[in-house]
């Protein structure tokens, strides 16, 4: 997982004097989360599982987490198509770290497992 994701705008924005293109975010760190939350939850509703994003935590780590931290006021300049995109990155962090825990989970149980079995 990177530390950073990038997301290309749908079109530049003057910022003092600058053409922006892009916008970087940095990976959530513990105070964030501890603070925000998780910006999504797994929801059973009878037979079925789906998952739910919760818009304004995400926003809320896309505004902790924007790098430089100058490029802040961007967030409230961007059309619809670059605001979705700025949430599929910061829920990229998420699924990504889940992703990796859950392969590090598997492995880590098994040679538990077999540690237990040996002794």
């Amino acid at each position: 997982m990177k530390n950073t994701k990038s997301v290309t705008l749908s079109a530049p924005i003057l910022f003092h004097d600058k053409s922006i293109r892009e916008l970087t975010f940095a990976e959530p760190k513990w105070k964030d989360v501890e603070e925000l939350g998780p910006p999504d939850q797994l929801m059973r509703s009878g037979d079925m599982l789906s998952v739910t994003t919760f818009p304004a935590i995400v926003s809320q780590y896309a505004e902790r987490t924007i790098q430089p931290l100058e490029n802040f006021p961007l967030l409230l300049m961007l059309p619809l198509q670059d605001v979705l995109r700025v949430h599929e990155a910061i829920g990229d962090f998420f699924r990504e770290a889940r992703a990796a825990n859950a392969g590090s989970t598997v492995g880590s149980q098994s040679s538990s497992s077999s540690n237990a079995a040996s002794a």
